[in-house]
């Protein structure tokens, strides 16, 4: 479904531009309407498609992670931390499921651009060059931007696994903290927010490389479609 998808994007494209622009003809628009209803209907039932199965993957997924600490040994789950576990069972489990339901938008951006190009190459073999170089340098900075995301979330995941430890001494500890006050005081300013402040830092620096990351690749394929029209 992803592949037809990306099919009928390269289809409205061609569709545009041989009947919309070149003829003009008024007897087209409804053509069009319709070639964008069924684009529509097909992309959004193969999101819908991976939402429903990204679900079910997340559940057999926590439900054997659940299973193998049931069937782990005591010593073994106490070398690994009750935060390191939880930490598994929640954001890492998402974060999976988060690159599993967007696989549709990767084959439909992959299939799209490579047919794009062959379009393109079959209109204008010069142009295809032009367009190909500045496809690749905007990838060369985009790869750029997006390696320190993956640097910084790496280290984003280190931090989580603090800060569970924390939530769980603060929660487990709540009564011994509750009558010392200073060792409270101490936790909260000395472990907890020097944690918290770590995972602020590099979460914020990864959302900025992400977000420069998607803005530089958005305004560049911008300009490769003025590029390609001046020319």
């Amino acid at each position: 479904m992803s592949l037809l998808s990306a099919g009928l994007g390269v289809g409205v494209i061609a569709f545009i531009n041989q009947r919309l622009i070149e003829v003009g003809s008024m007897a087209a628009l409804p053509q069009f309407l319709g070639l964008l209803a069924v684009l529509l209907a097909v992309t959004l039932s193969t999101q819908l498609a991976l939402t429903v199965l990204g679900h079910h993957f997340v559940f057999d997924l926590r439900s054997r992670l659940v299973k193998r600490i049931l069937d782990t040994d005591i010593e073994r789950l106490e070398q690994l931390g009750n935060a390191t576990l939880l930490a598994s069972l929640s954001s890492d489990v998402r974060n999976i499921t988060i690159g599993f339901v967007r696989l549709p938008e990767l084959i439909q951006g992959v299939v799209l651009t490579l047919a794009s190009v062959a379009y393109l190459a079959w209109l204008s073999p010069q142009m295809v060059v032009i367009t190909v170089v500045w496809i690749a340098f905007t990838m060369g900075v985009g790869w750029v931007l997006v390696s320190r995301v993956y640097r910084h979330f790496r280290l984003v995941r280190e931090s989580e696994d603090s800060l569970y430890k924390d939530f769980q001494a603060a929660i487990e500890g709540r009564k011994e903290l509750a009558l010392n006050r200073d060792r409270a005081r101490r936790f909260y300013d000395e472990r907890y927010t020097a944690n918290a402040r770590d995972y602020r830092h590099h979460i914020i620096r990864a959302d900025t490389y992400h977000l420069s990351a998607n803005n530089w690749s958005n305004i560049m394929m911008l300009g490769a479609i003025g590029v390609v029209f001046f020319l």
